[in-house]
């Protein structure tokens, strides 16, 4: 029997217009054994985390740069959770050959944020002592919210194995969330392994070649609940432009109303992933060698998603279902080789590779099709989810080059493209012409419409690459990741800005050079132009998602690059280690994408578009390690 604490506290007060953060850790454990065989464990892990951003003054600007009045800002956001975790285990050994263990518990996740932030405006003075929140002239805004959730969940794990030849494990998770309703709460998800190492058998004893070699198969389930805290309720919102009444009819007497905030669906559930896998792990030449090739299904049903409603509904953050289900199927691979190290020189080089395929396999009825991802000129989205194609596959025009000359143009379809007016009237412009782009007539009506929208790249990559390489000699230490990912599309929304809506963008980076490719400028063959004719009706005309804004996504990165030396610390006296190293981080990338970084934020439902996000940083680091006798 055992306990322990281990207490951590962290206070940072610093000056003003920055972060005030109290960070609380503890954690207690206990261990316990009952009986010989029979073993309980707890520990209990609370973390208080307090953010106080103190005094978030902007001052004033001069006339010339918008006159803004200055601003305080103060914000408080508070977060505390904790962790219960209980286990009971029994092990024992039957006639040395037969290993059980027997395992039961418990798990409680419990998490709760507070925030609070406050804005007045029109300072006297831009002084420290001055910049209080009631020193202000007039109190511009103010808002706070609190959310939690918790989850507890029951489990259950059985092993055994055979003489060390064949192993058997079940397990099984009984998990309740709060953030779903009473009637779907907590689900069961069971898996179930076995395993038969086959270089234990005695046919095996007689190779010097393998030293060991297990077959494995696995199947099992796994719940998904990473949605938002309330999706079950409808929850409201007082708005006084959306839902304000001029309750007295004298057009300033308006009074504060509310409208629906979000819907809920007191009706949703967990979503499931049930994996199965078969694998083999091999290892060769006395431990020299050693491999994995595992192949795998996953199937992911109930998917937990927001869709559309009608707009007679109202204006509110959209409805959480379970619709649907998709597969990945896939193989993974990985072979490392270890050279002696007895040797002087001593080196490793590895490759990891991973191939996947997805597929959306079916949508709800009343789902066929459901949008997600950027919005353009004509109101639609860029990304599509439906069954039978990937999901978050991009969705949009098919651009076949630019129209050369007016025969062209009269032999082409009708462009029902349009603008806007007074900033809220769409009206439709056939109008197109020589050095506009050619959209592709899909469905064949002579005229580019909605119809002629079709899936135009995918997200997801033919495979990825992992290559890890070391090399040691004497005191020199060498260690190189390369990482690649190739096959997959990027959607690269940056180009809105910078080619289509903004086209006086600096002639001299990378974007400006695409500008200057424009059909029709000084000096660029028209037949190979990267962009249509720089115009007042371009924005309206090409403002659409479309085969233009999605590249090749494939890169290779050297992703880590270390340099070390290790002194001889024989004779020296109190010293057990001394090491000194180099190290860079994201050093090169080979791509052919034009945005900052191939390697984008991307989410679930959206993924593979570049929004602009600040791309993976090049670092560069000096390190010293020194242990002490």
């Amino acid at each position: 029997m055992g306990e322990s604490t281990n207490p951590l506290a962290e206070l940072d007060m610093s000056k003003d217009n920055k972060d005030k953060r109290i960070f609380m850790m503890g954690s207690f454990f206990l261990e316990w054994d009952i009986l010989e065989e029979l073993t309980f464990k707890t520990s209990f892990n609370p973390v208080l985390n307090l953010t106080y951003e103190n005094k978030n003054f902007s001052p004033a600007l001069p006339q010339n740069l918008g006159a803004g009045e200055s601003s305080l800002n103060q914000v408080s956001w508070n977060e505390m959770n904790w962790t219960w975790y209980n286990t009971l285990t029994y092990a024992k050994t039957f006639n040395q050959r037969h290993n059980l263990q027997i395992l039961a518990g418990t798990e409680a996740i419990d998490n709760e944020i507070t925030t609070f932030s406050a804005m007045n405006e029109v300072y006297y003075s831009d002084d420290l002592d001055y910049r209080h929140l009631d020193a202000g002239e007039q109190i511009l805004d103010n808002s706070g919210h609190s959310s939690s959730w918790s989850l507890f969940s029951l489990f259950g794990k059985l092993d055994y194995d055979f003489d060390g030849r064949y192993l058997l494990s079940a397990t099984v998770r009984r998990d309740g969330s709060s953030r779903f309703g009473q009637n779907n709460r907590y689900a069961v998800f069971p898996a179930f392994s076995a395993a038969w190492r086959i270089s234990g058998e005695r046919f095996m004893w007689r190779t010097s070649v393998i030293d060991d070699l297990k077959l494995r198969a696995s199947w099992g389930q796994t719940g998904n609940q990473n949605i938002g805290d309330y999706i079950i309720y409808n929850t409201f919102k007082k708005d006084i432009q959306y839902a304000g009444y001029d309750i007295y009819g004298t057009q300033n007497s308006a009074e504060v109303g509310f409208r629906p905030e979000a819907f809920g669906n007191p009706d949703a559930k967990w979503e499931a992933t049930t994996t199965t896998n078969i694998g083999l792990d091999i290892t060769l030449f006395n431990n020299q060698l050693t491999g994995t090739l595992d192949f795998y299904k996953k199937v992911t049903s109930d998917m937990l998603m927001q869709v559309w409603h009608p707009g007679l509904l109202g204006h509110a953050t959209r409805l959480w279902k379970n619709i649907g289900e998709m597969k990945n199927t896939g193989i993974d691979f990985s072979l490392m080789y270890h050279n002696d190290p007895e040797r002087l020189i001593n080196w490793n080089i590895g490759i990891n590779l991973t191939h996947y395929k997805n597929k959306v396999t079916k949508l709800s009825e009343e789902d066929e099709i459901i949008f997600n991802g950027i919005w353009d000129m004509e109101g639609k989205r860029s990304h599509v989810i439906t069954a039978g194609q990937p999901i978050s596959t991009f969705y949009g025009y098919e651009i076949l080059g630019i129209y050369q000359n007016e025969q062209e143009v009269l032999n082409g379809p009708e462009y029902v493209f349009g603008e806007w007016q007074n900033d809220s009237i769409w009206v439709p412009n056939p109008a197109s012409g020589v050095g506009r782009w050619i959209f592709s007539d899909l469905n064949q009506n002579d005229s580019i419409d909605i119809g002629d929208r079709t899936y135009i790249g995918s997200p997801h990559p033919d495979f990825t690459i992992g290559i890890p390489m070391s090399l040691k000699y004497k005191g020199i230490e060498l260690v190189m990741f390369w990482y690649g990912c190739f096959g997959n599309d990027l959607y690269n929304a940056n180009k809105f800005q910078t080619d289509i809506w903004n086209t006086w963008v600096n002639p001299g980076t990378q974007k400006g050079i695409r500008i200057l490719q424009s059909w029709g400028l000084p000096g660029v063959d028209n037949d190979k132009a990267i962009l249509p004719q720089i115009n007042d009706y371009a924005p309206d005309r090409e403002s659409f998602n479309s085969s233009y804004m999605v590249e090749d996504g494939s890169y290779l990165r050297l992703t880590q690059l270390m340099l070390g030396y290790n002194f001889n610390t024989k004779g020296w006296k109190g010293v057990g280690n001394f090491r000194i190293y180099v190290q860079g981080n994201n050093l090169l990338t080979f791509t052919k994408y034009e945005g900052l970084d191939p390697n984008v934020v991307s989410y679930d439902y959206t993924l593979g578009v570049d929004e602009g996000y600040y791309p993976n940083v090049k670092s560069y680091m000096l390190g010293l390690n020194v242990t002490f006798k």
